[in-house]
């Protein structure tokens, strides 16, 4: 399709002047030379103007393109298929619009270009046009988003997590000050690096970084809903931690380490300690702790700890934080940005040097004041519907990917059967809770590890194609959705594997609670006293042995990091366990005993 011409001039006149000049001749019997000089216009336009007007009621002046290929219809109709499948996260490509576009074209028999059997699909000048008659749409770069994501935030998963929302605030009478929100993120020895000023042209360019890959630190962070943050909580992953680590953190700040670097229930119930010194919930001025459903939150002790204490835990949908949860909406994303800011800075200040895991907490300390500002967490608890609250805080097109599978949360069971809500300690009887409408449809039994298998029907009937190009059309036009359906998943039969399914609940409350012990007592290993001693079981240690290439020509001797005996000195069945750090082996009598092994070297550190 040739290009359109760009339009230099402003003559010729428009539809309302030479309407006017019509009604001249119509009404005033005045002559067509002379109304056309009264406005300035041509004699022949008008008069061909006027012709048109005995044939139609209402006549346009101009030229109408000769080769375009859709209506306004059929182009709309193409344009809101467009929009549908990005919703649902199933977006098309331009070469894939392109090859639409010529199936459409050929399927209701419209006129275009010999150049588009040749290929397939519509020219380059046409999808540019296109986009150009079409401006609410543009070429985006989606963000890669996870199935489980697409599928569990659903009308039903939310309306039951507001729902609960709705319940304690409507008992406990929560107000801002006292509505908190904890997550986890994580900080690395290796951070992005920001843009910079360079050649224009070069293919690459370079930025120095410490390490490959880099270690990361977990980073906890509570924040209020007023816009107050609680001093944030590092884990190192070490096996002890020391002060020293913290040297230059942030204010306030508390320390933990463990062999992962993660956060566990040991770990987080330190920091629940470390929030509730700030906090200062109690059993009179309860507080509202919105968290997900990681497991190390929920675990018996902690809930017992939150109870006698007054603090309530109500957490997300699985999957659903990067919508619902205020840190991950207006926090850790600027925060990320001047975490790597100040790294930036660090290195160019410190030129051939390698940032480690205790270099951290002072870059922690520049970004985060920077991102947890009042106006962003503010932001986050307003954009997520938790405070103002508001149900109806998301539009229907954000849930449009989970029509995809139609999968909403799974339920374990009901929490409620036969089981009584318990009191808050020195509670004496529980306020009454408000009935909270609904207007969500109920549930569907899903089981959370069905296997998801996605069938999209591509492939279009040939015979559609069998008549090729004319100018004439059927009277039934042929939709998008007949050409290429959307998405849709197929349910293949449940399969009752793997760790039971979690769901938006309150933890605190009697129900849940109960729910969570029987669970975790279905998972605790029967005994078995055929080895044991006095009744006590003897626990058997999964041990290996260092094995050495023999093939090799050079092979190296492996020695005892605590006797420096070598290995090939050892006696028949002699046990050897290896550092879990530095990987490196001594003798099982050597060593204390650990199930978790790690050498005096790497203690140290």
């Amino acid at each position: 399709m040739p290009r359109n011409r760009a339009r230099t001039t402003k003559r010729g006149p428009t539809q309302d002047i030479i309407e006017r000049a019509s009604d001249l001749v119509r009404t005033q019997n005045m002559s067509v030379r002379k109304a056309a000089k009264t406005y300035d216009v041509c004699h022949v336009t008008l008069q061909r103007f006027i012709n048109k007007q005995k044939s139609s009621a209402n006549p346009q002046m101009g030229y109408k393109p000769h080769n375009k290929v859709f209506t306004a219809e059929l182009e709309a109709e193409l344009a809101e298929y467009l929009k549908s499948s990005a919703n649902i996260f199933y977006g098309l490509t331009p070469k894939e619009v392109r090859n639409l576009a010529y199936k459409y074209a050929v399927a209701n028999e419209r006129k275009f270009p010999h150049k588009w059997h040749e290929f397939q699909m519509a020219g380059r000048d046409w999808f540019t046009d296109f986009m150009k008659r079409n401006p609410t749409l543009s070429i985006r770069s989606p963000e890669s988003t996870s199935i489980a994501r697409a599928c569990n935030f659903n009308e039903v998963n939310v309306g039951r997590f507001f729902d609960q929302l709705s319940s304690v605030m409507q008992k406990y009478g929560f107000e801002p000050q006292n509505m908190y929100n904890l997550d986890e993120t994580g900080v690395t020895t290796a951070p992005k690096p920001d843009k910079i000023v360079a050649l224009k042209g070069v293919k690459q360019v370079g930025g120095i970084n410490s390490h490959e890959r880099g270690t990361l630190v977990t980073l906890c962070v509570a924040v209020n809903a007023v816009g107050n943050l609680i001093p944030p909580m590092f884990i190192f992953p070490r096996k002890n931690y020391h002060d020293h680590f913290l040297a230059d953190g942030p204010v306030g700040s508390i320390g933990a380490a463990n062999g992962s670097g993660w956060m566990q229930s040991a770990e987080f119930l330190v920091f629940l300690k470390h929030f509730v010194k700030h906090a200062r919930p109690s059993l009179e001025n309860k507080i509202l702790l919105l968290l997900d459903n990681h497991d190390s939150h929920i675990q018996i002790q902690v809930i017992d700890f939150c109870r006698e204490n007054g603090i309530v835990l109500l957490s997300f949908p699985p999957h659903t934080s990067h919508k619902l949860q205020p840190l991950d909406r207006s926090v850790y994303g600027p925060l990320k940005k001047y975490f790597n800011t100040s790294a930036d800075d660090w290195r160019k200040t410190h030129p051939g040097e390698r940032m480690n895991i205790y270099h951290l907490p002072s870059l922690v300390k520049k970004a985060l004041p920077l991102a947890a500002t009042p106006s962003n967490i503010q932001a986050g608890f307003k954009c997520s519907g938790i405070y103002p609250f508001n149900r109806f805080i998301f539009p229907a097109h954000e849930f449009a990917p989970a029509e995809v599978t139609d999968r909403p949360m799974e339920e374990a069971g009901d929490l409620h059967d036969n089981v009584t809500e318990q009191p808050f300690p020195g509670e004496t009887t529980p306020p009454p809770v408000l009935p909270v409408s609904r207007t969500t449809t109920p549930p569907v039994e899903l089981n959370s590890e069905a296997q998801i298998s996605r069938e999209i029907n591509d492939e279009t009937n040939k015979n559609i194609y069998a008549a090729g190009p004319s100018n004439s059309r059927n009277s039934s036009i042929i939709s998008l959705k007949e050409i290429r359906p959307l998405p849709k998943a197929k349910f293949d039969k449940p399969k009752r594997k793997g760790r039971a399914s979690m769901k938006s609940a309150i933890w605190t409350d009697t129900p849940e609670k109960k729910q969570l012990e029987q669970r975790k007592q279905k998972n605790v290993p029967k005994r078995n006293f055929a080895n044991s001693k006095n009744g006590k079981l003897v626990k058997k240690r999964k041990t290996t042995t260092p094995v050495h290439d023999v093939s090799s020509s050079e092979e190296e001797e492996c020695f005892c990091l605590v006797c420096v005996e070598p290995w090939s000195s050892s006696t028949n069945r002699e046990v050897w366990v290896q550092c879990l750090s530095c990987k490196r082996w001594s003798h099982q009598k050597c060593t204390k005993g650990d199930d978790l092994y790690y050498c005096h070297n790497c203690e140290s550190e």
